[in-house]
């Protein structure tokens, strides 16, 4: 529970800093501060995420599922939080256009990363149906 006020704080602060900055001219240093403030929460969830894969690997490991779907998902999953944040920072920065580039590229990695777990699937239907 500390952590989500510990990042709710960071975030404020952040975000204070940099409107005072934004304010103040430093338009520059304003995106530093959100950069750097985006930086130390993600930081600051590492052993959660860290937590999360142990108990998703359990899961898949007590209902039988093979590693290497469960690591694919997991994956995928990271690739699109790690985009989106790159995003949303590209988009804070007055970026659009670029965020918006950055989630096309993040969503067509992940399909690629999809294509041997659907390539799986398939086989396992045409299998099943002859």
């Amino acid at each position: 529970m500390t952590t989500v006020f510990t990042m709710i704080l960071l975030a404020l602060v952040t975000a204070l800093i940099a409107v005072f900055l934004k304010n103040g001219g430093f338009s520059v240093l304003a995106a530093v501060a959100a950069i750097l403030g985006g930086i130390l929460i993600l930081l600051k969830l590492i052993p959660y995420f860290s937590r999360l894969f142990v108990s998703l690997e359990s899961l898949s490991d007590g209902a039988g599922l093979s590693v290497d779907y469960l690591d694919a998902v997991l994956k995928a999953v990271v690739v699109a939080y790690i985009g989106e944040f790159c995003a949303q920072l590209c988009r804070d920065a007055g970026e659009g256009a670029i965020a918006d580039k950055v989630d096309l590229g993040t969503k067509v990695v992940i399909m690629v990363m999809a294509l041997p777990l659907l390539n799986s699937i398939v086989t396992a239907v045409t299998e099943v149906c002859q």
